[in-house]
């Protein structure tokens, strides 16, 4: 079977949550739970090597620098450890004195606009080109009628991304 890596990563993701409902109600059926198994197998192998090009880790990079020049603007306690406070959300965010907080915000957009933006939109547009690249994979068909016997409330989404590997 020949599909885009995009594509790939739909069936995976599809894959994937039908394993883990057959897995959260203890469906054990080989005829359902053993091709998606070897199919998540065999998926996998060809989109691993797409997380060392995945653009994402520019703004995982960025975090972790955007983490650390918070923390070091934070109040901090008598130990020296950053004070959490609640923001409006409930959430807990680092507790930052109001005239910090413009020039951290200015720090931080100079930093991303210096540092990895040229390097997020360079690698997003290599990234969207591997993904309409072909693969031919091998893949085992699932019977749709013992899949739907088994998980009737499947979504229409996950119902498309098989439409290719899904038997009668």
């Amino acid at each position: 079977m020949t599909l885009t890596k995009k594509e790939l990563i739909g069936l995976f993701n599809a894959m994937s949550q039908i394993k883990e409902d057959l897995s959260s109600k203890s469906i054990t059926s080989t005829k359902v739970y053993y091709p998606i198994s070897r199919n998540l197998k065999t998926i996998q192998d060809e989109i691993d090597p797409l997380v060392e090009v995945d653009p994402q880790k520019f703004q995982h990079e960025f975090e972790k620098e955007r983490l650390q020049m918070v923390e070091a603007k934070c109040n901090k306690d008598e130990e020296g450890k950053p004070i959490m406070k609640e923001d409006e959300q409930g959430r807990s965010v680092y507790d930052i004195s109001d005239e910090l907080v413009e020039g951290l915000e200015k720090e931080l957009a100079d930093l991303w606009k210096d540092k990895y933006l040229n390097d997020f939109i360079e690698g997003k547009k290599a990234f969207d080109e591997i993904l309409k690249e072909e693969v031919e994979v091998k893949l085992l068909s699932i019977n749709s009628k013992n899949l739907i016997e088994k998980l009737p409330e499947l979504s229409v989404e996950i119902i498309d991304n098989l439409l290719g590997i899904l038997e009668d």
